[in-house]
């Protein structure tokens, strides 16, 4: 498979996903990465895991 169509099924695969969730009433949100231990910065505390 050539990369375009490749990269254009994959464009197509995800407008799909995407258009059936928002059709469904969902909304997109992007979350921020949980680390298992943070890097040494002075305003990053660390959260409890248990």
């Amino acid at each position: 498979m050539e990369v375009r169509t490749a990269l254009e099924a994959r464009d197509q695969l995800l407008k799909g996903i995407r258009s059936w969730f928002s059709d469904a009433g969902f909304i997109e949100v992007e979350t921020p990465i949980v680390l298992s231990t943070p890097c040494m910065e002075d305003h990053i505390d660390a959260l409890g895991c248990g």
